[in-house]
């Protein structure tokens, strides 16, 4: 079997109207190599901090008749928006249809700082935000038996409520979901943990007989005594 993985940002036209063209994909490598076929897609969140796909939308640009400038100053203007701390184009060619080839670079770093450095601040929040969503949903699958519906309810609602801030843009919004989050599952947590020490208290073994014999002899204390006749 080959295995094939696909990291696009449009997975739903790899995958195509009810699996369609994927699997259209999958039976025309299957002829090409005669062996069976597995294709995984993984979904890029983020093209413009993927420097394969800055360069190809740069390139498909181009060959639509843009101006080469102006597809490179675009493209360079979306990846600081994203937050990336820098970027560096270079093309070569003959461009503009010139006579001779030649090659130019174009580069942004740090001009824009103080502008990008919220945005920067809000995808580094986003990326802990999602990070906290998923632990949080793993720790409900994990410890479920452990939980009541109520606290199990409880947790699902401060994800959504989560979830439902991390699709906006206010940082203070996500923060206070984020904290609301950590302080229930901390509150759990602590509660699941004092009763699995009652439990380990409940399920202590009781004492055998050689340490009933050794309790009796630690009580028995030495006193003097005298013979009456």
């Amino acid at each position: 079997m080959i295995t094939v993985t696909i990291h696009t940002a449009r997975p739903g036209i790899i995958i195509g109207k009810g699996g369609q063209e994927v699997e259209t994909l999958k039976e025309e490598l299957k002829k090409l190599t005669k062996k069976d076929i597995q294709i995984n897609i993984f979904e890029v969140k983020r093209p413009e901090l993927e420097a394969t796909l800055v360069a190809n939308g740069v390139a498909r640009q181009i060959e639509g008749r843009i101006s080469y400038k102006r597809a490179i100053k675009m493209s360079i203007a979306s990846t600081m928006r994203m937050g990336a701390e820098g970027i560096k184009v270079q093309i070569s060619g003959r461009l503009n249809g010139a006579e001779m080839a030649r090659s130019e670079m174009f580069n942004d770093a740090k001009k824009h700082e103080s502008e990008d450095k919220d945005k920067r601040e809000m995808v580094d929040l986003n990326n802990q935000a999602e990070q906290l969503v998923y632990q949080t949903e793993k720790n409900i699958d994990e410890f479920g038996e452990k939980l009541s519906d109520d606290e199990k309810k409880t947790l699902s609602d401060a994800v959504e409520k989560l979830k439902t801030a991390n699709s906006g843009s206010n940082k203070d919004d996500v923060q206070s979901a984020m904290d609301s989050l950590n302080a229930e599952w901390n509150k759990l947590a602590s509660k699941m943990y004092d009763d699995s020490k009652e439990a380990e208290k409940g399920e202590a073994p009781p004492p055998n007989e050689d340490e009933k014999k050794k309790d009796v002899a630690d009580e028995i204390e030495d006193a003097d005594f005298e013979v009456v006749d």
